[in-house]
């Protein structure tokens, strides 16, 4: 993952297999173009001058493992609870899942405020006491003096939780948007709780660049929408040569893209111009976008950011594009439920 590097500038870095350096690796390259790609997508889509004015800042909640208070991103993070640990008076994160996750969101969109919900210790989920914790971020995450719009779920539990399920549904009748990773287990486990509450959360699977499944995503569930985005190759925040993939990363991914759309249609010129404009940040009106920049990536629906404005209408003005993007999120709302 990159998360400063912008186009041109961006560095390969090297990868190794059993026959030795490989310089560069096809797969990292393929990453850093989706990243370019949503680069040019921001510059379209982000607000600047009279367009800044008088719209409502996306916010964005991150359940996860906490947040390294080391990380340059720190200033960005308006606010913070830690229901693993509530006396804690400082920020932390002993693996730095959490950190990725948040690292993802804002590398597709730093212009959201992001708040972030400590409820796991390790990278380990404990199905006995995390399931409450979790319920407890999330509601913490809708109380008036947080409000986020998007909550970004990075994991989740073998069995089901009353306690989860009621705030899961809680948090969906306030029309929050809830992202939830489907899990890594392959077809040695079903989709992760709360993932699979698919009436009330979006479940989100990993594809690589090449628009494939993951290996490591669960079977897709039957009459569920099976959403897919990049998960693969992500660059550790602290390491630039490691790499991080998961259906955490690919949450993060599409709560980031999400972010970046209701930004976009909450900006003064496009209020007017998007079907339903006001049901863009709800759980209807974000399916009918997704399904629309969706193609089929075998079973599943893997969500192309590049089809808001496609490489061969990206020669227009700035005004030009917006107004592709414009289009394009009207068609789409044009088709929600």
């Amino acid at each position: 993952m990159k998360l400063t590097a912008k186009g041109q500038n961006r560095k390969f870095v090297a990868s190794s297999t059993q026959d030795g350096p490989q310089i560069l690796s096809e797969k990292i390259v393929s990453s850093e173009e989706w990243l370019d790609n949503i680069d040019v997508l921001k510059s379209v889509m982000e607000a600047s001058g009279l367009q800044k004015r008088g719209h409502k800042t996306v916010k964005v909640c991150v359940i996860d493992t906490g947040f390294d208070p080391k990380d340059k991103n720190l200033p960005k993070i308006k606010g913070y609870k830690d229901f693993v640990n509530p006396e804690a008076t400082s920020k932390s994160d002993n693996t730095w899942h959490g950190t990725t996750s948040a690292s993802i969101i804002l590398s597709i969109f730093d212009g959201c405020e992001l708040y972030v919900a400590r409820v796991f210790q390790s990278d380990d989920t404990d199905d006995r006491t995390e399931p409450e914790l979790m319920a407890q971020a999330i509601e913490w995450s809708i109380t008036p003096e947080v409000d986020v719009d998007i909550i970004s779920i990075s994991a989740g539990f073998l069995y089901h939780s009353p306690k989860l399920q009621d705030a899961v549904q809680k948090a969906s009748a306030a029309n929050k948007l809830i992202f939830a990773a489907a899990s890594n287990w392959g077809n040695l486990g079903p989709v992760a709780f709360p993932a699979r509450h698919d009436l009330y959360t979006i479940c989100v699977f990993s594809t690589d660049t090449y628009n494939r499944a993951s290996k490591f995503n669960p079977e897709r569930r039957p009459d569920a929408h099976n959403f897919a985005i990049l998960g693969e190759d992500f660059e550790h925040p602290r390491d630039g040569k490691q790499r991080v993939s998961g259906t955490s990363a690919s949450t993060a991914a599409a709560a980031g893209l999400a972010a970046l759309i209701i930004d976009f249609s909450r900006q003064p010129d496009n209020v007017g111009a998007i079907v339903r404009v006001g049901d863009v940040s709800k759980m209807v009106g974000m399916i009918a976008i997704f399904n629309f920049m969706s193609v089929r990536a075998g079973e599943f629906k893997c969500i192309m950011p590049q089809k808001l404005l496609p490489v061969h209408h990206r020669d227009g003005t700035r005004q030009e594009n917006r107004a592709y993007v414009r289009e394009s999120l009207k068609r789409a709302m044009e088709q929600a439920n």
